[in-house]
């Protein structure tokens, strides 16, 4: 699975293992621009430039803006050091650091 650009899962778990090292200020730095910052660019900025290109008149506004609220959840929930999870009617309850 793609987390950020061309960054897969496995890509992520390892740094993320690094990180729990006590690295230094370094790879935090390397952590936020090549994870945090890509999957921003990638999933919103990109796209929202791309959507405003169309110039048809025919909802490119409301996408734009359904993309920017997308982004505001994001931010929130990476803050408060949450992450969505997808539930199934069987599925056990989400824990502290989920919401669905």
């Amino acid at each position: 699975m793609w987390v950020a650009g061309d960054r897969t899962e496995s890509d992520w778990l390892e740094l993320k293992r690094r990180l729990k090292a006590k690295p230094p200020q370094a790879q935090w730095d390397e952590a936020f621009k090549r994870f945090h910052m890509t999957r921003i660019r990638t999933r919103y900025i990109e796209p929202m430039k791309a959507i405003r290109g169309i110039h048809k008149d025919i909802g490119e506004g409301f996408a734009i803006t359904a993309l920017s609220c997308s982004l505001c959840e994001f931010l929130e929930s990476t803050e408060r050091g949450h992450h969505y999870r997808y539930r199934r009617r069987n599925d056990p309850k989400v824990s502290r650091f989920e919401y669905n």
